[in-house]
């Protein structure tokens, strides 16, 4: 009988749990480090919710981005930092000239490769900007001219599929055989 009585006495307490931007960060961290990507973009998608002008938090989501092939993504966060977060988070360009890299878009991954060695000549990427600066460069000695041309290719070919999406189709037709030519 002495314990139903204890038992009834002691009343439970119940403690709030209000989760910050900074504990959904950490668990998103953990789950990246764990290559659970999903789960990572999962976690830092609620701290950005939580802690929008956050840039570090931010950042690190564009990186699950590009980790997940969400190249488009990735930079779209990458340009959310550098126009309106902070402009001095350098190593964004180091990610923009990866995921342009992977795009196809070497023109504009050849320029933040080059912009982030130029403002950050001891950063932490540099020894990697440079291998891909040295991959961009490796075929072509006509740099230039070449990545202008792979640009507009790509850029015409997803205003095609754009117009196909929309059902412009003879507009699409005439841009792809602008492309082929």
């Amino acid at each position: 009988m002495r314990k139903d009585s204890k038992a009834r006495d002691n009343k439970g307490k119940i403690l709030s749990f209000i989760p910050t931007g900074e504990y959904y960060f950490s668990k998103g961290i953990k789950a990246y480090h764990r290559r659970d990507f999903h789960r990572a973009k999962k976690y830092l998608q609620r701290a950005m919710h939580l802690e929008p002008g956050e840039p570090m938090i931010v950042c690190q989501l564009a990186v699950v981005h590009a980790e997940m092939g969400e190249y488009q993504d990735s930079n779209q966060l990458l340009r959310l930092i550098l126009e309106e977060l902070d402009e001095e988070m350098i190593e964004c360009h180091y990610f923009l000239a990866n995921n342009y890299a992977h795009l196809g878009f070497f023109k504009d991954a050849y320029h933040h490769a080059t912009l982030y060695i130029e403002l950050d000549p001891e950063g932490e990427f540099v020894e990697d900007t440079e291998e891909l600066l040295e991959l961009l460069t490796l075929e072509d000695d006509d740099l230039n001219e070449h990545l202008y041309e792979q640009d507009d290719l790509m850029v015409k070919q997803e205003q095609a599929r754009e117009l196909l999406e929309t059902g412009y189709f003879p507009k699409a037709v005439e841009l792809l055989n602008g492309v082929i030519e």
